[in-house]
């Protein structure tokens, strides 16, 4: 009987021990976390400073503003100081299936113009490899996200540039020869 918090540490990158993650999961009952403006207010509102109204409006246009609109009358989210958080906790979910859902949508936002500035990054690949090399890959993948956490969470480092950043690998069959 492994403890939720132990499972969450052994299937998400997140760092438990911590404690930063403060789960909103009463919003649970009361917003679809599956709809694409829903979560996206969402997640915008999870950021450290809040978010501004107007990247809501530039981010989502009409519909992420009527969103907004319905989560703040539901007060789920509340206005402080020109931003716009969470009014409970600083997340919502670690849904996997919601997480995968919107992988699409993320990448939505990826434009090529913005790599040859430097100010983001994109790589596939695939090849066959072994078991050792797999174990190697999910490693390096652990390392970046602990790396980009680690920047993302200082103090100083907040800003006005909603950014995403995700990685993913898995193999692309089920079973595997342990050799």
């Amino acid at each position: 009987n492994q403890n939720i918090k132990e499972v969450l540490k052994q299937v998400f990158a997140v760092d438990y021990e911590e404690n930063r993650k403060i789960i909103a999961s009463e919003i649970y009952e009361k917003v679809d976390i599956n709809d694409k403006y829903t979560y996206f207010v969402l997640v915008l509102a999870t950021y450290d400073l809040g978010t501004k109204h107007e990247f809501i409006q530039k981010i989502l246009g009409e519909r992420g503003e009527n969103v907004l609109k319905e989560l703040l009358d539901q007060k789920i989210l509340v206005k402080k100081d020109g931003r716009i958080k969470l009014r409970k906790g600083n997340d919502f979910t670690y849904d996997f299936k919601v997480m995968i859902q919107r992988i699409p949508d993320y990448l939505g936002y990826y434009r090529q113009e913005r790599a040859l500035k430097k100010e983001n990054f994109l790589h596939v690949i695939s090849e066959g490899i072994n078991i050792t090399a797999l174990h190697e890959i999910q490693k390096i993948h652990a390392s970046a996200y602990k790396q980009i956490s680690k920047i993302i969470s200082k103090k100083e480092n907040r800003g006005d540039i909603p950014m995403f950043s995700m990685s993913c690998m898995d193999r692309l069959i089920e079973s595997v020869d342990k050799k």
